[in-house]
Protein backbone atom coordinates (compact mmCIF):
# COMPACT_ATOMS: atom_id res chain seq x y z
CA UNK A 1 0.00 0.00 0.00
CA UNK A 2 1.39 3.69 -0.76
CA UNK A 3 1.25 6.40 1.26
CA UNK A 4 1.77 9.91 -0.60
CA UNK A 5 2.37 11.05 2.62
CA UNK A 6 5.55 9.31 3.61
CA UNK A 7 8.80 11.09 2.32
CA UNK A 8 10.18 9.72 -1.18
CA UNK A 9 13.15 10.30 -2.34
CA UNK A 10 14.69 8.38 -5.94
CA UNK A 11 18.48 8.40 -6.03
CA UNK A 12 19.16 7.81 -9.52
CA UNK A 13 21.99 8.76 -12.56
CA UNK A 14 20.99 11.72 -14.00
CA UNK A 15 23.23 11.22 -17.14
CA UNK A 16 21.79 7.44 -17.64
CA UNK A 17 19.24 8.16 -20.16
CA UNK A 18 17.64 4.69 -18.96
CA UNK A 19 17.48 6.20 -15.45
CA UNK A 20 16.20 9.53 -16.31
CA UNK A 21 13.94 8.25 -18.60
CA UNK A 22 12.47 5.93 -16.20
CA UNK A 23 12.33 8.18 -13.44
CA UNK A 24 10.14 10.17 -15.79
CA UNK A 25 7.79 7.44 -16.75
CA UNK A 26 7.17 6.35 -13.57
CA UNK A 27 5.03 9.92 -13.00
CA UNK A 28 5.51 10.17 -9.67
CA UNK A 29 4.74 13.64 -8.88
CA UNK A 30 1.35 12.59 -9.18
CA UNK A 31 0.97 10.23 -7.05
CA UNK A 32 3.77 11.82 -4.31
CA UNK A 33 4.16 15.78 -5.07
CA UNK A 34 6.85 15.94 -2.57
CA UNK A 35 8.78 13.24 -4.10
CA UNK A 36 12.68 14.29 -4.10
CA UNK A 37 14.36 13.27 -7.31
CA UNK A 38 17.93 12.98 -7.04
CA UNK A 39 20.76 12.86 -9.15
CA UNK A 40 23.56 10.85 -7.41
CA UNK A 41 26.40 12.46 -9.54
CA UNK A 42 25.28 15.50 -7.33
CA UNK A 43 26.00 13.74 -3.75
CA UNK A 44 29.21 12.40 -3.64
CA UNK A 45 29.31 12.29 0.15
CA UNK A 46 25.74 10.66 0.12
CA UNK A 47 27.11 8.17 -2.60
CA UNK A 48 30.15 6.74 -0.14
CA UNK A 49 27.93 6.43 2.39
CA UNK A 50 25.65 4.69 0.47
CA UNK A 51 28.40 2.90 -0.94
CA UNK A 52 30.02 2.30 2.52
CA UNK A 53 26.25 0.54 3.38
CA UNK A 54 26.82 -1.78 0.54
CA UNK A 55 24.81 -0.22 -2.11
CA UNK A 56 26.63 1.05 -4.86
CA UNK A 57 25.02 3.62 -6.93
CA UNK A 58 26.69 2.27 -10.17
CA UNK A 59 24.95 -0.67 -9.89
CA UNK A 60 21.93 0.44 -8.88
CA UNK A 61 19.03 2.90 -7.88
CA UNK A 62 17.87 3.76 -4.30
CA UNK A 63 14.90 4.43 -3.53
CA UNK A 64 14.06 6.03 0.12
CA UNK A 65 10.47 5.61 1.27
CA UNK A 66 9.28 6.59 4.34
CA UNK A 67 12.29 4.68 6.92
CA UNK A 68 12.81 2.18 4.76
CA UNK A 69 16.03 2.04 1.52
CA UNK A 70 15.23 -0.28 -1.11
CA UNK A 71 18.27 -0.77 -4.00
CA UNK A 72 18.36 -2.41 -7.24
CA UNK A 73 15.92 -4.53 -8.30
CA UNK A 74 13.68 -4.50 -5.05
CA UNK A 75 14.32 -0.23 -5.45
CA UNK A 76 12.95 -0.28 -9.37
CA UNK A 77 10.02 -2.88 -7.95
CA UNK A 78 8.87 -0.41 -5.44
CA UNK A 79 9.29 2.15 -8.47
CA UNK A 80 6.89 0.28 -10.97
CA UNK A 81 4.19 -0.37 -7.50
CA UNK A 82 4.03 2.86 -6.61
CA UNK A 83 4.12 4.69 -9.87
CA UNK A 84 1.10 6.28 -11.80
CA UNK A 85 2.10 5.64 -15.30
CA UNK A 86 -0.65 2.91 -16.50
CA UNK A 87 1.04 2.08 -19.64
CA UNK A 88 1.86 -1.91 -20.39
CA UNK A 89 5.43 -1.57 -19.58
CA UNK A 90 4.59 -0.73 -15.92
CA UNK A 91 2.78 -3.69 -16.22
CA UNK A 92 5.27 -5.82 -17.19
CA UNK A 93 7.21 -4.34 -15.11
CA UNK A 94 5.07 -4.93 -11.84
CA UNK A 95 4.74 -8.44 -12.69
CA UNK A 96 8.31 -8.97 -13.16
CA UNK A 97 9.25 -7.28 -9.79
CA UNK A 98 6.48 -9.07 -8.29
CA UNK A 99 9.16 -11.93 -7.46
CA UNK A 100 12.83 -12.02 -6.96
CA UNK A 101 13.18 -15.17 -8.98
CA UNK A 102 12.18 -12.76 -11.99
CA UNK A 103 13.63 -9.69 -10.98
CA UNK A 104 17.09 -10.31 -9.93
CA UNK A 105 17.89 -11.53 -13.73
CA UNK A 106 15.44 -8.79 -15.35
CA UNK A 107 17.46 -6.03 -13.19
CA UNK A 108 21.03 -7.59 -14.32
CA UNK A 109 20.10 -7.53 -17.86
CA UNK A 110 18.42 -3.97 -17.68
CA UNK A 111 21.97 -2.84 -15.38
CA UNK A 112 24.02 -4.40 -17.73
CA UNK A 113 22.47 -2.58 -20.46
CA UNK A 114 22.87 0.45 -18.91
CA UNK A 115 26.42 0.26 -18.19
CA UNK A 116 27.17 -0.65 -21.66
CA UNK A 117 25.03 2.68 -23.18
CA UNK A 118 27.10 4.69 -20.62
CA UNK A 119 30.68 3.03 -21.48
CA UNK A 120 29.67 3.89 -25.23
CA UNK A 121 28.42 7.42 -24.16
CA UNK A 122 31.80 7.83 -22.20
CA UNK A 123 30.21 8.83 -18.83
CA UNK A 124 32.73 8.34 -15.40
CA UNK A 125 30.99 5.88 -13.02
CA UNK A 126 29.20 8.22 -10.70
CA UNK A 127 31.43 6.49 -7.17
CA UNK A 128 34.73 7.39 -9.60
CA UNK A 129 34.36 10.19 -11.89
CA UNK A 130 37.23 12.56 -9.36
CA UNK A 131 39.45 9.70 -10.64
CA UNK A 132 38.87 9.34 -14.25
CA UNK A 133 37.56 5.99 -14.20
CA UNK A 134 34.88 4.89 -17.01
CA UNK A 135 32.45 2.28 -16.78
CA UNK A 136 33.49 -1.21 -18.39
Amino acid sequence: MTDPKLPLEVIYDGECPFCASYVAYCRLKQAFPDVVLTNARDIPDRVAAFRADGMDVDQGMIVIYGDAVYYGDRAMGLLARISRSGALLQGILRFLFRWPALSVPVYVILRTGRNLTLALLGRKKIGSAERGERLN
